[in-house]
């Protein structure tokens, strides 16, 4: 894979974050806690379950390939915004920036400091596929951009992230909650349920999205608003036995046949903005150009 530098970067590329491998070191290190960091065993507790966070939607979503695993936890996109927003300066400062949702809402970080932090390992840099079939596809993202980040009242949704978390649990044959639907109704009803789950929760998400913003999300509501919808897979099964082939189904009825039923798989949810960031990174709509490597 090629590596790039800030040069390279377009208006509108998504940004992939992958954390560095899980350490058990990092977490004996909190809590022993040799230079008095923390005042309690809450604080140290706290800190841990920080730690193991990032790995979270990782660990939930392996991706298609577990041969390719990487610890994919958070996506931005690369933007050009005023890094005054909110100030009482009368000169804006409009900057190329990484745009992104966290803790504190949505705002924007400095490319060379963020490839210091240690949380970040590499950058992925995904670009849209169809750039130049799009009518000034840049100004397009970057209108849409500008309006998220000039909105100071959108805060993050924790709430967001961790249900991105389950439905990662889903989203593969290999998650464990699939498994348990598939060990408890069979495959054929196990996969109707994550379907229409994920269908209900992006028909919510919909009419709900300024409540439930999230780091991919917010790359997806963004490209939604300019009118790219990014083409993201529902379900991804990585084995030949789970897949089946497709016909109408009558989803109003348990009385299932399931060797009547075929299923054509992946599906697709074409306008959907509930993704993780491993979903924008595997979208049939953008490539992986390159990566953005941390700086020590």
């Amino acid at each position: 894979m090629k590596k790039l530098n800030k040069s390279d970067l377009q208006i509108g590329d998504i940004l992939i974050f992958e954390y560095p491998n899980f350490d058990w070191e990092e977490v004996d290190k909190i809590w022993k806690d040799k230079d008095k960091e923390y005042q309690s065993r809450t604080e140290k507790l706290k800190a841990i379950g920080w730690y193991l966070l990032h790995f979270a939607i990782p660990w939930c979503d392996p991706g298609k390939n577990p041969e390719t695993y990487k610890n994919i936890y958070h996506a931005a996109i690369w933007g050009n915004v005023d890094i005054y927003r909110g100030s009482t300066l009368n000169k804006p400062n409009f900057k190329n920036r990484i745009v992104q949702a966290g803790a504190n809402g949505t705002g924007q970080a400095s490319l060379e400091e963020t490839l210091l932090e240690p949380s970040v390992q590499n950058i992925y840099v995904c670009r849209h596929i169809n750039k130049t079939s799009f009518t000034n596809f840049e100004d397009r993202i970057n209108k849409v951009i500008k309006e998220y980040y000039n909105n100071t009242s959108l805060k993050y949704s924790f709430e967001t992230a961790w249900m991105l978390s389950v439905l990662c649990s889903m989203r593969y044959s290999t998650g464990t909650l699939y498994k348990m639907l598939v060990k408890k109704y069979g495959v054929t009803k196990a996969t109707l349920l994550v379907v229409a789950i994920t269908t209900l929760v992006q028909y919510y998400a919909k009419n709900h999205k300024k409540d439930m913003i999230a780091c991919s999300p917010l790359v997806a509501d963004i490209f939604m608003d300019a009118e790219i919808p990014l083409k993201t897979d529902t379900l991804v099964t990585t084995k030949e036995e789970d897949q089946l082939k497709s016909s109408d189904l009558d989803l109003a009825s348990w009385n299932i046949n399931e060797e009547e039923i075929d299923l054509d798989f992946p599906l697709s949810v074409t306008n959907g903005t509930m993704v993780t960031p491993r979903q924008l990174m595997e979208s049939k709509s953008v490539k992986v150009i390159g990566y953005l490597p941390h700086e020590k």
